[in-house]
This record gives C-alpha cells, sequence and structure tokens, in this order.
C-alpha cells in the first residue's frame, strides 16, 4: 500500500494505511525555512579584552572583577543612596502583576482587554516565589541595570515551572564563542573575584540569546534543565555588563564629598577639636615649591604623600612646645601676567573662621551633593521630603509629591518592559499565547489623588 503524505503550515501528515498509523511531522514554530532568516545578525567580537579583564573563560566585571561588590560598599556608606533604590525598586514592582487578554481597541487607540482567569496563568503569576522573584529582579535592575534570571524546566521540558534569580553579583560572562560573537554562558558564584571557572563553587548555565530568531524552538529541543535569560537596560558602549547611569554619582566624586563630610565632622567631635584657622592653598604652590618639572612627573598618589609630608611639618612646627608662639612664613610670587605692572601672588591665605562658620561648616556642600545624588538616580527629591537649603520643604506638599511621582511612574515603562520579558517568554514556551491571542502582563499602581476629589486613591493597570 502507498504511503499518503499531506503537506500542511505547522506539520507535515502522513498516513500508513498497511501500518493502520497516521504520522505527524512537527515543523519549525516558524513555519516554513523560506520565512526563516537568511543569515544570524552581526555581534561585534572583541579581540583585545587584555590581560587585566578575564581569567580563562570569565569576563571580568570591571578592572578587579569585583564591580558590583564595590559599588554596594560604596553605597551602603551613603545614607541616601540604598532608600532611593530601594524606593526605585518598589516602584518598578508596583502591587504586583496581572494578566491580561486585550480583546479590542477604542475609538482614541487604547487597548480594550479583560482579566485572565486561567488557573495555569494565575498559579504562575500570583505565586510567592514569582513575587519575590520580581523584587529580586527588580532590585537588581535598579542597582545595576543587569539582571539574570534562571528557567527551570519540566521534566519532558514541555513547560518553564518555574523562575529563580541568581544574583547580579554572583553572575560573570563567559568571554565570547569567535564563531558566533555570543557569550555562551554565565558563571555564577559568591566568591568572586578571587577564583576561576574551574572552581568547583563556580556553577555554569547555558545563556538565551533574546535575539535568537528560533529561541523557544532552541531551548525545547536543548539537553539541559535550566537556562539564564539574561535582562539590562540598554547603555552606550556596553556589551555585556550595562553602567548604571546613577554610577557617575562615583565617577563624579559626589559620593566621595558625601562622605567625606561626615567623616570630617566625626573626627573633630571625637577629639573636641576646636578649628581656628581656615587655609587654603592655591594647587601652583606645589610646582613652586617643589619644582614645576619635578612636580609634573609624580603620579597622583606621589603628589599627595608629598602634600602630606609638608602638612606634617606645618603642624609640628607650628604645634610643638619649644616653637609656642611661632609663625610660618610663605613666599610671595611676582606674577607679570596679572597686568601690565605686575603683582604678587600669595598662593597660601590663612584665615580665621568665625562663629557661623564652625557652626553650618560644609552644610551647603553636604546638601549640593546630596541634590547631585538625587539627580543621579533620576529620583525627584520631593518624594523623599528634600528641597535643599532654605528652600527645605518648601516644594514637599501632597501636591507635589503626587505630580513627582507620577511624572517618575511615567519614565519606569521601559524599565517595567524590561522586567516583564522572561515572564512573556514563559508565556510563548508554555503555550498561553496560543490560548489568549492577545495576552499582556501589566502592572498595578495605586495612583494618589488630591483628598478635594473625594475619591481617595484609585488603582489602575500600567
Amino acid at each position: 500500500m502507498s504511503v499518503h503524505f499531506f503537506n500542511t503550515p505547522t506539520a507535515n501528515v502522513a498516513v500508513l494505511p498497511g501500518a493502520k498509523s497516521l504520522v505527524r511531522l512537527e515543523k519549525s514554530s516558524k513555519a516554513s525555512s523560506g520565512l526563516m532568516p537568511a543569515q544570524p545578525p552581526v555581534m561585534p567580537i572583541v579581540r583585545n579584552w587584555g590581560p587585566d579583564i578575564f581569567i580563562g573563560d570569565i569576563i571580568w566585571w570591571g578592572d578587579d572583577n569585583n564591580f558590583p561588590n564595590n559599588v554596594i560598599k560604596d553605597y551602603n556608606r551613603d545614607p541616601i543612596i540604598p532608600q532611593s533604590l530601594d524606593i526605585l525598586a518598589s516602584k518598578l514592582v508596583g502591587n504586583g502583576i496581572m494578566a491580561v487578554n486585550v480583546t479590542d481597541v477604542d475609538d482614541k487607540g487604547n487597548d480594550i482587554y479583560t482579566y485572565v482567569q486561567d488557573k495555569d496563568i494565575r498559579n504562575f503569576v500570583e505565586n510567592r516565589g514569582f513575587r519575590r522573584f520580581m523584587l529580586e529582579c527588580a532590585n537588581d535592575m535598579v542597582w545595576f541595570f543587569n539582571v539574570f534570571p534562571e528557567f527551570v524546566l519540566s521534566r519532558d521540558r514541555s513547560i518553564i515551572t518555574h523562575m529563580v534569580h541568581q544574583e547580579a553579583a554572583h553572575c560573570r560572562w563567559s568571554i565570547q564563542n569567535e564563531k558566533t560573537g555570543k557569550s555562551d554562558h554565565v558563571y555564577i558564584s559568591a566568591n568572586w573575584p578571587n577564583l576561576s571557572e574551574k572552581d568547583p563553587l563556580v556553577s555554569k548555565r547555558l545563556a538565551i540569546d533574546p535575539y535568537q530568531y528560533d529561541v523557544i524552538d532552541w531551548v525545547k529541543n536543548g539537553s539541559v534543565y535550566s537556562y539564564i535569560y539574561p535582562m539590562s537596560y540598554p547603555t552606550p558602549g556596553k556589551m555585556f555588563y550595562q553602567m548604571a547611569h546613577h554610577n557617575s554619582i562615583r565617577e563624579s566624586g559626589w559620593l566621595e564629598v558625601r562622605q567625606a563630610i561626615p567623616q570630617f565632622k566625626k573626627f573633630l567631635m571625637k577629639n573636641q577639636m576646636d578649628i581656628i584657622w581656615v587655609w587654603k592653598v592655591d594647587p601652583r604652590y606645589w610646582p613652586m615649591l617643589f619644582g614645576e618639572e619635578t612636580w609634573e612627573k609624580l603620579k597622583p598618589e606621589e603628589q599627595i604623600a608629598k602634600q602630606k609630608e609638608w602638612l606634617v611639618q606645618m603642624n609640628a612646627s607650628l604645634t610643638d612646645v619649644e616653637n609656642a608662639g611661632s609663625s610660618v612664613i610663605f613666599p610671595k610670587v611676582w606674577n607679570q601676567e596679572s597686568g601690565t605692572n605686575g603683582e604678587y601672588m600669595e598662593y597660601i591665605s590663612i584665615e580665621r573662621m568665625t562663629d557661623s562658620q564652625k557652626d553650618g561648616k560644609y552644610i551647603d556642600d553636604n546638601l549640593e551633593a546630596a541634590a547631585n545624588i538625587f539627580y543621579a538616580l533620576g529620583l525627584d527629591p520631593t518624594i523623599v521630603g528634600f528641597a535643599g537649603g532654605k528652600n527645605m520643604g518648601a516644594h514637599s506638599g501632597g501636591s507635589d509629591k503626587r505630580e513627582a511621582w507620577l511624572m517618575h511612574l511615567a519614565r519606569m515603562s521601559p524599565y517595567r518592559d524590561m522586567l516583564l520579558e522572561p515572564l512573556d517568554f514563559v508565556a510563548e514556551y508554555n503555550g498561553w499565547k496560543e490560548r489568549y491571542p492577545g495576552l499582556r502582563f501589566k502592572f498595578r499602581d495605586t495612583i494618589l489623588t488630591t483628598l478635594d476629589t473625594g475619591s481617595g486613591t484609585k488603582t489602575v493597570t500600567t
């Protein structure tokens, strides 16, 4: 008996009359091969990583492969940053996620949707483990712009059973595959930077390429049961480890200013010191003192060492009991460039500190540093009740806070889209989108309203 063969869009079906059988030959979910990409997209390969930014098969994160922990250490010294990042993370998560199905569009082009009551979807999204997962992912998103969720598959590979958050600080990319340009694996350990990928304390996971055309089929036809789905918020010039915008706090020096002021005040209080004089030293003094050519050849740390030596000498000359009542003399330098007749330049000035300077010393510097930290975090200071200086509290009313909160909430949309990417992958993999072609995931949010509306608060989805 002959075999009857039928070509359908989703599978080739054969009827075997002799065997009394029907055979379904599954096709790729991407329909016909003629619609497959003709070639993969370009992935630039970095050839010169340099000797100091990789260990074995691992791409270092930062110059010492310890960038995330360095950030955590620096930020935890500041009273503003951790709490502000927590506000951003909690705002990202909002009141949780709900599944909806888009059924139509209104006259204004807005989606019309209904709440999805599907048991499988609700059990996944409303699970306590998933709620914890989302909050942990949101924290890594706001701290590092890099998130490493892990998918766990069922034994028959038919569904993704759940997702687990892997700490960004524990994850490192493998070096690029020179044939594809991709980084195929993610290494996980809580003991960076002092180990290699061969260490028994390091776990290895396959990484999913979100840009891969047939990525769903690739996972379904794989041989392992867990994968890393990397998420990151894109920043210019970065390939594997994105750089959070607020890292400018560390690079600009404002974080050092913020941390130096309380340390200095604590030192004065602990030692009960009474500061009477304020010295101001012009940076041009050092080349004049040590010789311009000699000074310019010194490394920054060597220049600081020279300045410390000079300070020790000055302190000794003015505090030694045998030199009580002594003074110091600084040279004046003739500056012809200041005018036709020139003038003497004094590179060191000494002023007596007034009582007002003592009481409010560095307050303005501290407030300015705090304001710059809020700017870098992208958080309106009004939300946390900070206005700064003489305007402290002037813009911290309920209306100001509400408007600042709503404007900031609108800016959260692209970050929330990133957080929903893994869930969208699960929805496609688990077949939820086949059941609900218009399936979407939305965040529940409580929007504060003015009391005079009489409506208190209202809950919306975004």
